[in-house]
């Protein structure tokens, strides 16, 4: 998630605040990528990263179009 969007998350629900994972700078450009492949295995990768990093099975990956 980017930090804008976790941002506006956080001042919405508080509870919220130390649940909201966001994306590091470079990882953001390139799930952003306008090449579907790009963007599609970053996400892919990303997911897979901190889905290991917090012990979780499943995610759910925000964005906009």
């Amino acid at each position: 998630m980017s930090p804008a969007l976790a941002e506006a998350l956080r001042a919405e629900a508080v509870w919220l605040s130390r649940e909201i994972l966001t994306l590091q700078p470079r990882e953001l450009a390139l799930c952003r990528s306008r090449f579907l492949a790009v963007s599609g295995f970053a996400r892919w990768f990303v997911m897979r990263r901190y889905l290991k990093r917090i012990c979780c099975d499943v995610g759910l990956f925000l964005f906009f179009d």
